[in-house]
Protein backbone atom coordinates (compact mmCIF):
# COMPACT_ATOMS: atom_id res chain seq x y z
CA UNK A 1 0.00 0.00 0.00
CA UNK A 2 1.60 3.24 -1.23
CA UNK A 3 1.77 6.11 1.31
CA UNK A 4 -0.02 9.54 1.02
CA UNK A 5 2.17 12.42 0.04
CA UNK A 6 3.10 14.31 3.15
CA UNK A 7 1.20 17.58 3.32
CA UNK A 8 3.63 19.12 6.42
CA UNK A 9 7.56 18.07 6.88
CA UNK A 10 9.78 18.44 10.27
CA UNK A 11 13.05 19.01 8.67
CA UNK A 12 16.32 17.84 10.89
CA UNK A 13 20.50 17.67 10.06
CA UNK A 14 21.95 14.28 10.57
CA UNK A 15 25.33 14.34 10.05
CA UNK A 16 25.92 15.81 6.37
CA UNK A 17 22.63 14.75 5.54
CA UNK A 18 19.36 17.54 5.35
CA UNK A 19 16.51 14.90 6.31
CA UNK A 20 12.83 15.68 6.76
CA UNK A 21 9.79 13.27 7.96
CA UNK A 22 6.19 13.42 7.47
CA UNK A 23 4.64 15.67 10.37
CA UNK A 24 2.29 13.16 10.54
CA UNK A 25 4.64 10.50 12.30
CA UNK A 26 6.35 13.29 14.52
CA UNK A 27 4.69 13.68 18.17
CA UNK A 28 7.10 16.39 19.72
CA UNK A 29 10.82 17.05 19.45
CA UNK A 30 12.83 17.06 23.09
CA UNK A 31 16.52 17.22 24.65
CA UNK A 32 16.63 14.07 25.24
CA UNK A 33 18.62 12.92 29.17
CA UNK A 34 21.54 10.16 27.97
CA UNK A 35 19.60 7.40 27.44
CA UNK A 36 20.09 4.47 29.66
CA UNK A 37 21.47 1.96 27.65
CA UNK A 38 20.61 -1.75 27.01
CA UNK A 39 22.65 -4.37 26.76
CA UNK A 40 23.46 -6.56 23.45
CA UNK A 41 21.36 -3.84 21.57
CA UNK A 42 21.57 -3.62 17.97
CA UNK A 43 24.07 -0.99 16.84
CA UNK A 44 21.29 1.96 16.25
CA UNK A 45 19.41 1.16 19.39
CA UNK A 46 20.99 3.53 21.99
CA UNK A 47 19.25 2.94 24.84
CA UNK A 48 15.71 3.70 26.85
CA UNK A 49 14.96 7.22 27.57
CA UNK A 50 11.65 8.59 29.96
CA UNK A 51 9.24 10.65 28.37
CA UNK A 52 6.87 11.99 31.23
CA UNK A 53 6.83 8.86 32.47
CA UNK A 54 6.85 6.35 29.46
CA UNK A 55 9.89 4.39 28.49
CA UNK A 56 10.92 4.58 24.92
CA UNK A 57 13.66 3.18 22.61
CA UNK A 58 15.69 6.37 21.69
CA UNK A 59 17.37 5.04 17.88
CA UNK A 60 20.68 6.63 16.43
CA UNK A 61 19.64 7.39 12.57
CA UNK A 62 23.52 7.66 11.99
CA UNK A 63 23.99 3.58 10.99
CA UNK A 64 21.17 3.37 8.62
CA UNK A 65 22.49 6.34 6.80
CA UNK A 66 26.20 4.96 6.67
CA UNK A 67 27.44 7.45 9.89
CA UNK A 68 29.17 6.57 12.56
CA UNK A 69 27.12 5.13 15.96
CA UNK A 70 27.01 7.54 18.70
CA UNK A 71 25.16 7.11 22.24
CA UNK A 72 23.60 10.89 22.29
CA UNK A 73 22.62 13.92 20.47
CA UNK A 74 21.35 17.55 21.23
CA UNK A 75 18.13 16.33 19.95
CA UNK A 76 15.54 13.63 19.63
CA UNK A 77 11.78 13.60 17.20
CA UNK A 78 9.64 11.68 18.96
CA UNK A 79 7.70 9.66 16.41
CA UNK A 80 4.47 7.52 16.55
CA UNK A 81 4.84 4.46 14.94
CA UNK A 82 0.91 2.97 15.27
CA UNK A 83 1.15 2.05 19.34
CA UNK A 84 4.43 2.98 19.71
CA UNK A 85 6.62 5.89 20.38
CA UNK A 86 10.27 6.33 19.61
CA UNK A 87 12.75 8.80 19.52
CA UNK A 88 15.11 9.47 16.46
CA UNK A 89 18.75 11.37 18.00
CA UNK A 90 19.55 13.92 15.52
CA UNK A 91 21.61 17.26 15.71
CA UNK A 92 19.80 20.04 14.75
CA UNK A 93 16.03 20.55 14.28
CA UNK A 94 14.71 22.85 10.96
CA UNK A 95 11.30 23.80 10.61
CA UNK A 96 7.74 22.57 10.46
CA UNK A 97 6.17 23.34 6.63
CA UNK A 98 3.86 22.58 4.03
CA UNK A 99 5.31 20.17 1.47
CA UNK A 100 4.60 22.01 -2.04
CA UNK A 101 3.63 18.59 -3.89
CA UNK A 102 5.40 19.91 -6.45
CA UNK A 103 8.73 19.65 -4.88
CA UNK A 104 8.50 16.00 -3.66
CA UNK A 105 10.46 14.00 -5.80
CA UNK A 106 11.77 10.41 -6.05
CA UNK A 107 14.96 9.57 -4.04
CA UNK A 108 17.98 10.49 -6.32
CA UNK A 109 19.25 7.99 -8.37
CA UNK A 110 22.88 8.28 -7.51
CA UNK A 111 21.56 7.85 -3.50
CA UNK A 112 24.22 5.70 -1.40
CA UNK A 113 23.09 2.56 -1.24
CA UNK A 114 22.40 2.18 2.79
CA UNK A 115 20.19 5.17 2.43
CA UNK A 116 17.81 3.80 -0.80
CA UNK A 117 15.87 1.61 2.13
CA UNK A 118 15.39 4.29 4.18
CA UNK A 119 14.48 7.40 1.92
CA UNK A 120 11.17 7.63 1.03
CA UNK A 121 11.07 10.57 -1.19
CA UNK A 122 13.26 13.88 -1.90
CA UNK A 123 11.80 17.39 -1.19
CA UNK A 124 13.72 20.13 -3.57
CA UNK A 125 13.55 23.68 -2.40
CA UNK A 126 15.33 27.02 -3.72
CA UNK A 127 18.10 26.42 -0.95
CA UNK A 128 18.48 22.57 0.17
CA UNK A 129 17.64 18.74 -0.59
CA UNK A 130 15.79 17.34 1.96
CA UNK A 131 15.59 12.97 2.15
CA UNK A 132 12.53 12.18 3.34
CA UNK A 133 12.75 9.26 5.46
CA UNK A 134 10.62 6.26 6.17
CA UNK A 135 10.62 5.95 10.06
CA UNK A 136 9.70 2.43 10.17
CA UNK A 137 12.22 1.72 7.66
CA UNK A 138 15.12 3.75 9.84
CA UNK A 139 13.79 1.01 12.39
CA UNK A 140 13.59 -2.06 11.02
CA UNK A 141 17.24 -1.20 8.91
CA UNK A 142 18.37 -0.22 12.49
CA UNK A 143 17.08 -3.45 14.18
CA UNK A 144 18.19 -5.75 11.51
CA UNK A 145 20.25 -8.71 13.55
CA UNK A 146 23.11 -7.70 11.01
CA UNK A 147 23.47 -4.32 12.98
CA UNK A 148 23.51 -6.22 16.36
CA UNK A 149 26.58 -5.67 18.23
CA UNK A 150 27.94 -7.96 21.15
Amino acid sequence: MTQPEPTQLCTFQLGPYACALDIRYVREVIRPRLPTPVPRAPLGVVGLVSLRGQILTAFDLGPSLGLEPRVEAPYAIVVELGDDMVCLLTDEVGEVGDADPSCLEPPPANLKPELRNVVERAYRTPDNLFLVLNPRAVIDVTCSPIATCD
